[in-house]
């Protein structure tokens, strides 16, 4: 009893054990980085479990805690990305009024945006029913890599 106490007795009341599961997503071969992968249980007691991909499209899914992975069971992946909104040459709002004509040089967070812009993925990924299935297992590695072709 002792031991369950300083250790903890499991998770949180109506939690189930979530297993490590990692992949990457690719299109026509190369990496999608910045996507974020959706797995949607088909049973109706499981949680959803998440991921965004790193720059080589790796992804490691979270349930309750980071990266501690999904339950056991059968999902239907969803993965999405869109097109970051585009740096703007706009002036900026100066309440002073002291520099309201020039146009603000480009931030070092506008070209991370301006180099994130195109790189999108096909909208249908990212509903129901578009053919990425998944099954998470209670052993062995779960490594399931999304190809979207």
């Amino acid at each position: 009893l002792i031991s369950c106490i300083l250790l903890g007795c499991g998770g949180a009341e109506g939690q189930k054990p979530v297993f490590p599961v990692s992949g990457k997503v690719t299109m026509a071969g190369a990496p999608i980085a910045k996507a974020t992968v959706i797995f949607q249980p088909l049973g109706k007691d499981q949680a959803v479990a998440t991921a965004i991909t790193a720059a080589q499209g790796v992804y490691k899914l979270t349930t309750y805690d980071s990266f501690d992975g999904a339950a056991a069971g059968q999902y239907e992946v969803m993965v999405t990305k869109t097109a970051a909104p585009a740096a703007s040459n706009a002036p900026v709002h100066d309440p002073t009024g002291s520099n309201s004509t020039a146009p603000s040089a480009p931030t070092h967070n506008a070209k991370k945006a301006a180099d994130d812009a195109g790189a999108t993925i096909d909208p249908k990924w990212s509903k129901p029913g578009n053919g990425l299935s998944a099954e998470v297992k209670s052993s062995g590695e779960n490594t399931i890599d999304l190809k979207l072709d």
